[in-house]
């Protein structure tokens, strides 16, 4: 199976997506790269994981298999058509999002979009090597205070210049040595930078999130401080930090800023067993209680009526939209739940999937 023929176009597991079986997954990791990046920068990790954790890599367009395309314009435009692309997959089954440097701010944006759509809730959202969005004003909380902007620099290598401030943050990366390559992949990093520099949250501060946040960063990484990371503590009641110490294993020429994507395998050591830990300890389901819901699932599964359920998918057993009375619940152990119902059709409805989807 081609690795883009699984998920679509917004996923490349690359050659990884063989060594994945379905029935094993449990939890699933949506994990997006950092600026100028692609699917690739996680290629390999599968293979070094628990057969229960499956490795969802993004790829956004205008980069590699997607090079033909137009580049995203907007965090709002991109953040809103990966959701939309992954939205099955993560409705199947229990997902971790994952986000390094700038896929941190796009990993929060996507956890937001979902929440919008009354998607199911991630088992934990894990940003990596960046600050929290609410500092997200480059002038005033980029750590880089000589030029915190980069997107509008001037062409070339020269004093003053977007490749000589590229290289002084993040390391002169011989793969970018010539000036053909450099030309070649510049529009890119410019467009993802005009991203990162430009963004805005759309959570406050004061909004938590139901759900575990784990900050993690390479010791050593000058693009934010340790408080910065510490920051994203506002936004969960559950926040822990995790830091790696990975200067012994990076390239001479590199930075700890790059550290998933150079010596990610402490890292990756690490995500596996965290992933089966969140699984294990994931919510119950609260139970089904008589009174109105509607079907707003494609299995069958029930929201209370009052729910918005402008994104929900085509049902099995219903259509979407339905409203019915639940008159009786019976819960079985390790059995899915299931409710007998009336008005309009009578019966009962299995309803599987019922915790991710309560209003």
């Amino acid at each position: 199976m081609a690795a883009s023929a699984r998920y679509g176009k917004w996923v490349d597991q690359g050659l990884s997506a063989k060594a994945v079986s379905p029935m094993h997954v449990k939890v699933r990791v949506l994990a997006i790269p950092q600026a100028g990046m692609g699917a690739w920068a996680f290629h390999g990790w599968q293979e070094k994981l628990p057969k229960s954790v499956e490795m969802l890599p993004v790829e956004l367009p205008g980069r590699n298999s997607r090079m033909l395309e137009d580049k995203g314009q907007s965090m709002a435009e991109l953040v809103g058509d990966l959701v939309t692309a992954v939205m099955p997959a993560l409705e199947s089954k229990p997902f971790v999002v994952l986000g390094h440097s700038l896929g941190a701010w796009m990993a929060f944006e996507v956890c937001n979009e979902i929440e919008r759509r009354r998607g199911p809730k991630p088992l934990c959202l894990i940003v990596s090597g960046c600050r929290a969005p609410q500092l997200h004003e480059p002038l005033e909380h980029d750590a880089d205070r000589v030029m915190p902007c980069l997107h509008d620099l001037p062409k070339g290598s020269g004093p003053g210049s977007f490749w000589e401030h590229f290289d002084r943050r993040y390391g002169k990366n011989p793969d970018l040595a010539s000036d053909g390559v450099k030309d070649y992949v510049e529009p890119l990093l410019r467009s993802d930078f005009k991203i990162l520099e430009t963004y805005a949250p759309t959570r406050g501060a004061a909004e938590k999130f139901p759900f575990p946040v784990l900050g993690c960063g390479a010791r050593g990484d000058n693009r934010f401080t340790p408080e910065q990371l510490t920051a994203w503590s506002v936004y969960t009641d559950t926040f822990a930090e995790r830091w790696f110490d990975t200067a012994a294993t990076m390239p001479k020429w590199s930075t700890p800023h790059r550290y998933l994507v150079d010596s990610p395998d402490a890292f990756v050591a690490f995500l596996g067993p965290k992933c089966e830990d969140l699984f294990k300890n994931k919510p119950k389901p609260p139970p089904i209680r008589p009174g109105a819901y509607a079907v707003a699932n494609k299995k069958g599964a029930l929201v209370r009526a009052e729910c918005d359920l402008a994104s929900a998918q085509v049902g099995d057993l219903l259509p979407v939209g339905t409203r019915v009375t639940v008159e009786e619940a019976v819960h079985v152990p390790n059995a899915k739940p299931r409710a007998r119902i009336s008005a309009p059709v009578a019966g009962w409805l299995s309803c599987h999937v019922i915790a991710q989807l309560l209003g």
